[in-house]
């Protein structure tokens, strides 16, 4: 049976009352997942270098934003379940990191794109199963105590309404919504 280890960086935002978390599109899967993937050999081990790395590489907006990771869970194993990719079962080694901003979070909001596979989605969306959801949304759900609802916010303040940042900056901006 094959083994994967995979690191995610966690993004939930307070828009204007309603919590959303920054998930990517797969365009192969047509599903969206949060940002992250798998150990490869330069993050010595580690997932949370892992979960930095697959940060810097899927949120270029990001960059330059003053941010750290912090553990959500503890490493363990999931699995085995079904991979696309893989087109077999495979157990994981999963952990989750929360990405606490430390910087006005404007640039990475404004650099959600009709270009970029990022989105904001609501977190009402991740609780409800659903075949655009990936199932480490549950997973991560099921591993913290109070689920995703309890969840820290990476960025403390409220933001305005979502709707607010659509159409802004870029004009080929999307609703940043499924």
């Amino acid at each position: 049976m094959r083994q994967s280890k995979v690191g995610f960086a966690i993004v939930k935002i307070d828009f204007g009352g309603t919590p959303f978390f920054l998930m990517r599109k797969n365009d192969k899967w047509n599903d969206f997942n949060f940002i992250g993937g798998h150990e490869d050999p330069r993050d010595n081990g580690s997932l949370l270098r892992a979960a930095q790395r697959e940060f810097r590489e899927e949120v270029p907006t990001g960059r330059g934003m003053s941010f750290a990771l912090s553990q959500i869970t503890d490493e363990f194993r999931h699995g085995p379940m079904y991979s696309k990719s893989a087109g077999a079962a495979v157990v994981y080694k999963v952990q989750f990191f929360l990405v606490r901003i430390g910087s006005d979070p404007s640039d990475l909001i404004m650099g959600i794109s009709k270009k970029s596979k990022n989105r904001f989605v609501p977190q009402r969306e991740l609780i409800v199963p659903s075949s655009a959801i990936t199932g480490f949304a549950e997973v991560l759900g099921h591993h913290v105590m109070g689920g995703l609802q309890a969840i820290p916010l990476s960025w403390e303040k409220q933001l305005p309404s979502i709707s607010e940042y659509a159409g802004r900056g870029d004009s080929q901006q999307l609703d940043l919504k499924l």
